[in-house]
């Protein structure tokens, strides 16, 4: 279990040494949860309990070359819990009141100007507005609006999934560095290095886009982070990329980095434990694309029953869809670089930049153009 919060376990009434990610208590007390919720009318708990990752079965993963990966959904999800009794919930509020407003779409990224905005082309997307007009509340043909979006992955073969199988939340907003007590979705991980047709990973956030770089827990962290040489997701960081590494290095797998293409430092396999930490942390910061090989060990199980011997993936990590209106993203090095390659100066990049970037990034994803992107590895 990752980021351990104990308080917030404690806080639900359960006892935090009976609790890691294969208790059934995380499933009895979502069930306990979604029972009281409906009881109270909607009205969330002021403590907020463990959350099962709601969208995973709705869309089956298949053998494609290219993964797209997050991390979890906002609480909005519950509006459409599949419960007989959901529509108690179409008035979920927060525990000190205030309305919780449906998905725009019952589906990953589910919320108005995220990911879809980005990766869909402009008729692609305008289709999308079609079934679900902007400004109609409550929205409708919301369904046939996660359809198109499962037949748009299918069509262009991309799978999509989270990383977070079940968490708690600090608080309830959509907000990653407040999720605690996280189970990693493992079978995920067993599909990507069964699958022998993946080429290409994109994560929607991980430490490596930013100037701060992948950071390793070292002797002087605290045992609950987890052992030296492993991924530090503990704090504020709950970035997908370094959640799936951290969950690889978890269930015995090892994990190494290359970057040999682009005009950026390049370096040949290296793996990501202590030994390499510093370097690591030096030369895995403002990043969009790279190389990584997961590879069984020899001390053990790796847990993936289909996997054997190595796998090597191009992977891209590029800004959150969620973060591109923010103002810190314009002084990303990434962006930069690629606004000076576009003839923009950096006192003119503006949030518009970013979200070119953005799809920029999408449709080389989509169109299988990996190599193009190193020239904008920092």
């Amino acid at each position: 279990m990752l980021k351990r919060n104990d308080d917030l376990i404690i806080n639900r009434g359960l006892i935090p040494a009976n609790i890691n990610c294969s208790s059934p208590q995380i499933a009895a007390d979502n069930a306990a949860f979604i029972a009281t919720l409906i009881a109270d009318g909607g009205v969330l708990p002021q403590h907020p309990p463990f959350e099962i990752h709601p969208y995973l079965n709705e869309f089956p993963l298949q053998n494609y070359e290219k993964y797209i990966i997050g991390t979890f959904p906002p609480i909005s999800y519950l509006r459409d819990h599949p419960n007989p009794l959901a529509p108690a919930l179409a008035a979920l509020t927060y525990p000190a009141g205030g309305a919780i407003p449906a998905p725009w779409i019952p589906f990953y990224h589910g919320n108005r100007g995220n990911m879809w905005e980005y990766i869909l082309n402009a008729p692609e997307y305008a289709m999308l507005e079609a079934i679900v007009p902007n400004g109609v509340n409550p929205p409708i043909n919301r369904v046939d609006a996660k359809n198109y979006l499962v037949n748009f992955l299918n069509t262009n073969e991309i799978n999509y999934s989270d990383i977070i199988l079940s968490a708690q939340r600090e608080a309830y907003n959509a907000n990653d560095k407040g999720l605690y007590n996280i189970c990693v979705n493992k079978e995920l991980i067993c599909h990507v290095l069964g699958n022998d047709n993946v080429k290409a990973v994109m994560f929607n956030t991980g430490s490596t886009f930013r100037q701060i770089g992948l950071k390793l827990n070292q002797l002087n962290r605290r045992p609950q982070d987890g052992a030296p040489g492993t991924v530090y997701v503990s704090g504020d960081n709950t970035s997908s990329f370094d959640l799936f590494v951290r969950g690889c290095q978890e269930m015995n797998l090892k994990v190494e980095i290359r970057i040999n293409a682009g005009i950026a430092p390049n370096f040949g396999w290296t793996e990501i434990s202590s030994v390499n930490a510093v370097f690591l942390n030096n030369n895995l910061s403002s990043k969009l694309v790279f190389e990584m090989k997961i590879s069984e060990t020899k001390s053990g199980d790796s847990e993936c029953s289909e996997f054997s011997g190595e796998k090597i993936l191009t992977v891209l990590t590029p800004v959150s869809p969620a973060a591109v209106r923010r103002g810190m993203t314009k002084r990303n090095l990434v962006i930069q670089t690629w606004a000076l390659h576009n003839g923009i100066p950096a006192n003119l990049i503006t949030h518009h930049t970013v979200i070119s970037f953005l799809k920029y990034v999408y449709v080389q994803f989509r169109n299988g153009n990996f190599t193009l992107l190193y020239q904008y590895n920092h």
